[in-house]
């Protein structure tokens, strides 16, 4: 089941993702430590 969301829905999901992987860098003190995007997606 791959269901594509509509651009709005995309857009607060990705500022949502995007705000917890900038607080996880912050919280690691080392932001080229995180693990590529893809991987990131595909995981999920």
């Amino acid at each position: 089941m791959h269901i594509r969301p509509s651009p709005r829905v995309r857009t607060i999901i990705v500022r949502a993702w995007g705000r917890g992987v900038v607080m996880a860098q912050s919280i690691a003190g080392a932001p080229r430590s995180a693990p590529p995007r893809w991987s990131i997606v595909r995981a999920s």
